[in-house]
């Protein structure tokens, strides 16, 4: 490749005198196509056109009017809003300005107003909008309260009345906790403030309270009607808090009802979850081809064996993962070809369910034995 001509830094101050003598001035638009040379050898020599012009003491081109006006017009807004840098002391002129004119310096008031660099930088550079009032000696603004109902006690008894005339509950509840507190304040209890209404407290309670007889009776109740006496059974005919308050257990309150033949006749009898009943389970639903895990065998599968792979290798049971790998080798082989492979024809009894398969070798080498 050739190697391009360039300059010495003597020639280049000489030819940037020499050009400047010809044209008044020295620029990239005067040099462009008339020495190219030159342009290409000022950087070699300078950090660039200016720097060069300055050690030649050549002038640059003349300052040049625009044709037009590029900014706003006088008295209009700039598109572009100028940035303003907020100090302490900007912040205390600001709201001095604000408080002059008669506006609010509340936080809710300069938010909506949209003030909100103001309350930013009044938090930064004056520990906040409270401090910062204080700083600029301007009052704070009042307090708005919302309006309250002051309740009187000549005025409870007739609400309490109207309550009851419009058929309405008068459980204490189920009423306005305003006139529910009122009627503390004035009278010490909201008994009292029903009977100064001529009205029985006994008559109003929101809902049966829950004593170990009532708990039994319902259980029994729920036993007789065929409920399995589980607590999502239980809980649309017996509260479940007060089973635990008044048993403990809901197991204690129906071992309390003479039910405890019920939880026998259940498939688990009511054993809790273990390793032992977690395999057996496993293989019991693995027989009825049901190879997937309820929320609760998934949770027991966690605690007790470490995850669904190590509780279904424990189980000898497959994976859902390995019975579509059988489902697939088993359409693409042919039938003649599965004895040579180790393959046997699947023995579905329903759509979905497999009841036999002969051991496979998967990819790893791996013989893993299926279904007996």
């Amino acid at each position: 490749m050739k190697k391009q001509e360039r300059l010495s830094r003597t020639e280049v101050l000489a030819r940037l005198r020499r050009h400047a003598g010809a044209m008044g001035f020295i620029s990239h638009a005067t040099l462009a196509g008339r020495d190219n040379l030159l342009l290409r050898s000022i950087p070699l020599h300078f950090a660039g056109l200016s720097a060069a012009r300055q050690a030649a003491g050549v002038a640059g081109p003349p300052y040049r009017k625009p044709s037009r006006k590029t900014g706003p017009k006088p008295g209009t807004k700039s598109s572009t809003p100028r940035t303003i840098t907020w100090s302490r002391e900007r912040v205390l002129d600001e709201l001095r300005r604000i408080g002059r004119a008669g506006r609010s310096t509340a936080l809710r008031d300069l938010m909506a107003a949209g003030r909100t660099t103001l309350v930013r930088a009044a938090s930064v550079f004056a520990g906040g909008l409270r401090n910062a009032r204080r700083l600029a000696g301007v009052e704070a603004p009042r307090r708005r309260g919302s309006k309250k109902h002051t309740w009187t006690r000549e005025m409870i008894v007739p609400a309490i009345r109207a309550r009851h005339r419009a058929r309405k509950s008068l459980a204490a509840s189920r009423v306005p906790q305003n006139l529910y507190g009122a009627s503390r304040r004035h009278y010490g209890s909201w008994r009292v403030a029903l009977a100064a209404a001529d009205i029985d407290p006994s008559t109003v309670r929101a809902g049966i309270k829950y004593t170990k007889q009532v708990i039994i009776e319902r259980l029994r109740r729920a036993a007789r009607s065929g409920s399995d006496l589980l607590s999502t059974s239980l809980a649309k005919v017996v509260d479940l808090k007060a089973v635990r308050r008044e048993f403990g257990r809901l197991e204690l309150a129906i071992r309390a009802a003479g039910l405890i033949e019920v939880l026998q006749r259940r498939r688990h009898g009511g054993r809790k979850w273990d390793g032992a009943r977690v395999i057996e389970v496993l293989r019991e639903r693995a027989a009825r081809g049901v190879h997937t895990f309820t929320p609760g065998l998934r949770r027991a599968v966690q605690v007790y064996l470490g995850g669904a792979r190590e509780a279904r290798i424990a189980a000898g049971v497959p994976d859902p993962a390995s019975i579509r790998r059988a489902f697939r080798a088993r359409d693409r082989t042919p039938t003649q070809d599965f004895p040579r492979l180790g393959l046997a024809p699947l023995q579905i009894a329903s759509p979905g369910i497999v009841t036999a398969m002969q051991p496979q070798r998967n990819r790893g080498g791996i013989v893993r034995r299926f279904c007996s």
